[in-house]
Formats: C-alpha cells, sequence, structure tokens
C-alpha cells in the first residue's frame, strides 16, 4: 500500500500544478496562444530609421507597372524561384512605414501595408538586399 502511494504522489503534485498554472496562462492570454506570442513581439519592436529613397522606389516597382518592371525589382534568386507572369495586379500599392528600417550590412528589412484591388489591406515585411547600390527585394511576406 505504502508503494502506491509514493509512486502515485508525483503524479498527484503534477496534476495539482498543472491545475493551478494552466487556468493562470489562459486568463492572462484569452485562451489564444496566438495572442499571447504576438503580444510578446509587439513589446520587441523598436523604430528603426527612415526608408531609403531607392528601396521605396524599389517597392513601388515591385507592385506597379509591367511584368518586368515588377520582377525587376527582385534579387536574381527570388525572381527564379516565383512563377512566372506578374507578381501583383494592376492598381496594387505599398506603402511603407516611414520609421520602419532595420539594416545590417548589405541586408535590410521594412514594414508596410500591401493593398490590392478588391482586397483588404495587409500588413507586411519587405527584405532587401543591396546589390551595388540598388536595393532589391529578397522576400515579401504577410505579417499578423
Amino acid at each position: 500500500m505504502r508503494t502506491y502511494v509514493l509512486a502515485g504522489l508525483p503524479v498527484v503534485v503534477i496534476v495539482t500544478v498543472g491545475v493551478l498554472i494552466w487556468p493562470g496562462k489562459v486568463l492572462l492570454h484569452g485562451g489564444d496562444p496566438v495572442s499571447a506570442q504576438r503580444a510578446g513581439y509587439a513589446g520587441l519592436y523598436k523604430p528603426g530609421r527612415s526608408v531609403p529613397t531607392g528601396a521605396t522606389a524599389t517597392t513601388r516597382n515591385l507592385v506597379s507597372g509591367s511584368q518586368a518592371t515588377q520582377r525587376a525589382a527582385l534579387a536574381p534568386s527570388l525572381a527564379a524561384a516565383l512563377p512566372k507572369g506578374a507578381l501583383f495586379p494592376v492598381g496594387s500599392t505599398i506603402a511603407l512605414n516611414a520609421d520602419s528600417w532595420e539594416q545590417t550590412g548589405k541586408y535590410a528589412n521594412a514594414t508596410g501595408v500591401l493593398t490590392e484591388p478588391g482586397k483588404a489591406a495587409v500588413p507586411v515585411e519587405i527584405g532587401f538586399i543591396d546589390t551595388t547600390g540598388t536595393w532589391l527585394v529578397t522576400f515579401e511576406e504577410a505579417l499578423p
């Protein structure tokens, strides 16, 4: 009998701790672990520098103009990885946040808002590489 009590004690302790801690996490974060994660990231944001004119022009070319103009805004490795054709429909825009530029060496990123005709605006992050004085896009992804 004593062996069963000693063997069961760790299980009782683990269950008790779980019952006491889990509701607190749910109440603090609304039961949504993604919301909790986003709240943690939001506290890490620090304003960057102003976006260079060349990167702004590249971003404008990425969403406007002809297929050739859009694709010329891409780094060669990204252009090769994407399917042929236009990247964004006519009438699309990206407005970069003025203080979102973060740069380390030849690489940088900025955030902004992508608007495509007939769709809701989406916050995005765009990656850049400096290729001999010209900023080219290395990635574009929607933010949560």
